[in-house]
């Protein structure tokens, strides 16, 4: 009895470490995403910095050449699907460019377990004003590009 006590142990710790170690073969996953790479001067850049786990002392990048609309604001998804977790965390800013030109937003960092990750760097062109900012294409715009 005692032995079977034992073997069922070791079998549930042997798939506790299982369960780990294939959450690490993942990685960490820390970038950078812009709602676009070239925008109208009137429009409005949305950046997220997304991250797979959970860290600490997040620093943003330098905004220069944008004015800060809003942010940072945070979002937190976990999830466990069939014994699978996934997990996301996200810092999102709303920036407005003041000048004309291309703009290169720096690298963002995290500490994760102790290490720095950081996001790649990204240069966003900054156009004149636009007719309609952010704005999404309405049917006539379908409809006319289609002829």
């Amino acid at each position: 009895m005692i032995q079977r006590i034992r073997t069922y142990l070791f079998c549930i710790s042997l798939l506790c470490v299982s369960v780990a170690w294939a959450q690490d073969e993942e990685g960490v996953v820390f970038e950078m995403k812009a709602n676009a790479e070239s925008l109208g001067v009137n429009e409005k850049l949305r950046l997220d910095f997304i991250m797979n786990q959970d860290g600490d002392n997040f620093n943003p990048p330098d905004f220069s050449g944008f004015k800060l609309i809003m942010g940072p604001t945070q979002s937190i998804s976990s999830s466990w699907i069939n014994g699978n977790r996934t997990y996301s965390k996200t810092y999102t800013y709303i920036l407005q460019p003041t000048n004309l030109g291309t703009f290169k937003i720096g690298q963002a960092s995290i500490k994760i377990d102790g290490e720095i990750y950081k996001t790649i760097a990204k240069n966003i062109k900054v156009t004149s004003a636009v007719d309609r900012p952010n704005s999404q294409p309405t049917a006539d715009d379908i409809a006319d590009a289609n002829l």
